[in-house]
């Protein structure tokens, strides 16, 4: 581990991001303490893994050049905080937190801390807290997602009986060129440039050794600064500490909507809970996934607390920053796309939509084109796979458990 390294860069991917953003557009005087340094950690993991998968996606990523654009990104907002006066940081106008709920978030998290900064370790590829990390190694070793592996020509055999052992065909539709690299080294998907076969413009001929890792890539973009950082084994600890923000985060929100001592009493239970400490600990994107969440819903929360807060633009921002990254870490981000539509509906007709709300949209909608491009450059193979394999195997679940009376109407 290089000690100057970590000096240097765990505060510009930790820190400074976020307490420049704060600095120059969060309104200070309603956020106290705490809540400030939650959401300067919050940004700044969310502006360091954003930047660091575009990075990955285009195939350049490396650390030095995702510290300079994180320094870059700091000193033009701290700039900006300088130049409006905003760098006193005034104290809170909310009424400041008791010292009891204030010892108890410091304990409980300890305890969390204790319980769920001990990472698992797999060696098994095909296992899914294998392969995020596996990714994450090779964005960081590597610069990239994709992966060039030469024994994946070797794998295709001449009768289909053999292919269909080696492979797994998971939508009819496409040409055959395209498969799932099924539990052979690490699952992913490739790119067969065989006669006929599709492959993109954009990428060079490479006899089908492209392995497109499976699963959405901004969760092991996280682990490959991780790795790149504190190596391999200190990089670990980016799930437990994506896992504690999401704690927090959930604690904030529920202090704001409930009060401290049940908000202390809901993170209370929500710290030992056996879920929340395995899959802190397990390296899948639940954790990126809960962090992202809550952060979501704390700024949706702030955004309508109150009218002048909805003509500023940063929970508007914050929301649809962190509501929009879902789309990045998982499968399933439509889901809580879908649940925002009837609220903007309800604000819309309401005649209630205001700075704030279009501001998230915005956010939102440019998260959402790079959701696509993503989908259309990396990740098609692995969410057609998910979505077109649920219907036809339910469907068939369904069918084998039929009997004649369940026919009759």
């Amino acid at each position: 581990m290089n000690v100057l390294l970590v000096v240097i860069g765990l505060p510009l991917v930790m820190v400074l991001p976020g307490l420049c953003t704060v600095a120059a557009l969060a309104p200070l005087r309603r956020l106290d303490w705490p809540e400030r340094i939650y959401v300067v950690l919050a940004i700044s993991t969310a502006v360091s893994g954003w930047l660091g998968l575009i990075l990955a996606q285009i195939g350049i990523f490396s650390l030095w050049l995702l510290l300079g654009l994180l320094a870059l990104y700091s000193l033009t907002l701290g700039l900006l905080a300088w130049r409006r006066g905003r760098w006193r940081w005034p104290g809170p106008e909310a009424p400041r937190q008791t010292f009891l709920v204030s010892m108890g978030l410091l304990a409980l998290s300890a305890v969390f801390v204790g319980l769920a900064f001990r990472p698992f370790e797999l060696i098994l590829g095909p296992r899914d807290a294998a392969v995020y990390p596996a990714t994450a190694a090779q964005i960081a070793r590597h610069g990239g997602i994709r992966i060039v592996d030469e024994l994946v020509p070797t794998l295709i055999q001449e009768t289909p009986e053999d292919t269909h052992n080696a492979f797994v065909q998971f939508f009819g539709l496409q040409h055959p060129g395209r498969f799932y690299y099924h539990y052979l080294r690490m699952p992913g998907f490739f790119i067969a440039d065989s006669e006929g076969a599709y492959i993109p413009e954009f990428l060079p001929t490479t006899d089908g050794r492209i392995v497109v890792p499976q699963f959405y890539h901004l969760y092991p973009t996280w682990l490959a600064i991780g790795f790149s950082l504190l190596g391999i084994e200190a990089g670990l600890f980016v799930t437990p500490y994506l896992s504690l923000l999401g704690g927090l985060g959930a604690f904030f929100l529920a202090r704001r909507l409930f009060g401290g001592r049940v908000a202390l009493l809901a993170y209370l239970f929500l710290v030992v809970q056996t879920l929340q400490v395995w899959f802190a600990r397990y390296s899948t994107a639940e954790g990126a996934t809960q962090f992202l969440m809550f952060l979501a819903l704390y700024g949706l929360l702030r955004l309508d607390e109150d009218e002048s807060s909805r003509q500023e633009p940063f929970w508007g921002l914050l929301a649809g920053l962190a509501l929009g990254m879902i789309g990045l870490v998982r499968v399933e981000f439509f889901f809580p796309w879908l649940l925002l539509l009837p609220y903007l509906a309800y604000r819309f007709i309401a005649r209630r939509f205001r700075r704030g709300h279009r501001l998230m949209l915005l956010a939102l909608g440019i998260l959402a084109l790079h959701t696509l491009a993503q989908f259309v450059t990396l990740t098609r193979g692995y969410t057609i796979g998910i979505y077109y394999h649920r219907i036809p195997v339910s469907y068939t679940h369904l069918r084998a458990h039929e009997t004649p009376e369940h026919l009759v109407c």
